[in-house]
C-alpha cells in the first residue's frame, strides 16, 4: 500500500512565539523540511503539510521539495485534507515540531498495520 505523510507547521515555538516550530533551523534546514525528508526516506510518496498561511519560506521549501521530485500539498484545513489524501494510502503523521531519529521513522513506514511511536518530550 502506498505511504503518504501529514506534517504540521502551525504551532508557534515555545521560546519564540513569532516563529513557527516548523521554521526552526535544525540540521542546516527548517524542521519541516527535515521532517519532509524523513517521511520520503521512509517511503512516503506524497506529503501533506498543514499550514495556517503560506509564507515565503514555506513556498521556497515546497519549491525545493518539488525540485527533488517530491509531491507536496499545502493544506489549510481538515476538509481540504480529507478531499486530497489518497484513500488507499497508509498515513505517517508527524507531530508539529517532532524530532525523532530516522531509524524510527523508517520502522514506522515499514510497519504492517497500525503503529504508534511514543517519545518522551525533551
Amino acid at each position: 500500500m502506498p505511504l503518504a505523510a501529514i506534517l504540521c507547521a502551525t504551532a508557534p515555538s515555545s521560546d519564540r512565539p513569532d516563529l513557527l516550530r516548523g521554521q526552526i533551523i535544525f540540521a542546516a534546514q527548517t524542521l519541516i523540511e527535515y521532517q519532509a525528508r524523513q517521511a520520503t526516506g521512509a517511503g512516503a510518496r506524497e506529503l501533506f503539510i498543514m499550514v495556517e498561511a503560506v509564507t515565503p519560506q514555506l513556498s521556497r521549501l515546497v519549491d525545493r521539495l518539488i525540485a527533488d521530485g517530491i509531491q507536496v500539498h499545502l493544506i489549510r484545513d481538515m476538509p481540504a485534507l480529507v478531499r486530497q489524501i489518497p484513500r488507499n494510502s497508509d498515513i505517517l503523521l508527524f507531530a508539529d515540531g517532532m524530532v525523532v531519529d530516522q531509524a524510527y521513522i523508517r520502522q514506522l513506514g515499514e510497519a504492517e498495520g497500525n503503529a504508534l511511536l511514543v517519545a518522551e518530550e525533551s
